[in-house]
């Protein structure tokens, strides 16, 4: 049985949490971030903090195309000033060449997958997701993976999860990342010196 308690970070590189609305990026970043005792950064939360907004409002007031491009600026300062962190990005933001080009060159990008029915019950009574306020919100989340499922598949490393504990997820992906390392200990961009 593996010791997860004394598992260091395995990697060189930021670790960057990719896959739709509502997958548990944050949670499961959070813990993450806590076991290896290293920096959580959530780009949704800091794009709010820096537009004084919530996303729904940025929404409402100017528009995804508004909100996009606030998403790639705090990116962008995110990986300049910092080196060693976890973070969660938004669902959409493997959309954008910048941000994509960030996460395949300055860090190691993991897609967090789950089946359409469980990721529905998670999302259908939310009210602050506002790319899914239509008149079928359902038919957009389906079309919104459809769209992006071909970039999440350009991660380095596929999760799937399903309705297991967050602990057990987290270990799920510790031994992912350890499985990463192994693989890639003589690329020296993605191994930890301390390793």
């Amino acid at each position: 049985m593996t010791d997860y308690q004394n598992i260091i970070y395995p990697l060189h590189a930021p670790l960057v949490l990719t896959g739709m609305m509502g997958v548990g990026k944050s949670s499961i970043g959070m813990s993450l971030a806590n076991h290896y005792n290293m920096n959580f950064v959530d780009s949704d939360k800091e794009i709010v903090r820096a537009a004084q907004m919530s996303i729904t409002e940025i929404f409402a007031d100017f528009g995804e195309g508004y909100f996009r491009a606030g998403e790639e600026r705090v990116i962008k300062r995110i990986f300049e000033e910092q080196s060693s962190f976890i973070m969660a990005s938004g669902g959409g933001a493997i959309m954008n060449p910048s941000s994509m080009a960030l996460f395949k060159h300055q860090a190691v990008t993991l897609w967090l997958d789950v089946e359409m029915d469980v990721l529905w019950q998670r999302l259908q009574q939310s009210k602050d997701r506002p790319i899914l306020q239509t008149a079928n919100p359902l038919k957009t989340l389906r079309e919104l993976f459809e769209i992006r499922k071909s970039h999440y598949a350009q991660a380095d490393i596929h999760v799937t999860i399903s309705k297991e504990s967050l602990h057990k997820t987290r270990d799920k992906i510790i031994d992912r990342l350890a499985e990463f390392a192994t693989k890639h200990e003589n690329d020296k961009q993605v191994m930890n010196d301390t390793k």
